[in-house]
């Protein structure tokens, strides 16, 4: 009997949330934030990630 092929799946990197944070704030400006609000996601996001930082662990 003939041995199996085994294929290896490789998953793809997650962006690290600081690379992610821009394209979503380019988003959030496309459609109409004002620059407080882009501040404010900004600090928010930051803060949390700063309070949480177990949530930055890739896996």
């Amino acid at each position: 009997m003939p041995r199996a092929k085994v294929t290896r799946i490789h998953r793809a990197a997650r962006p690290d949330w600081t690379e992610a944070l821009e394209p979503f704030l380019v988003v959030k400006k496309a459609q109409g934030r004002n620059s407080c609000a882009l501040s404010d996601y900004r600090r928010h996001v930051s803060q949390f990630f700063r309070r949480h930082p177990l949530c930055r662990q890739r896996g």
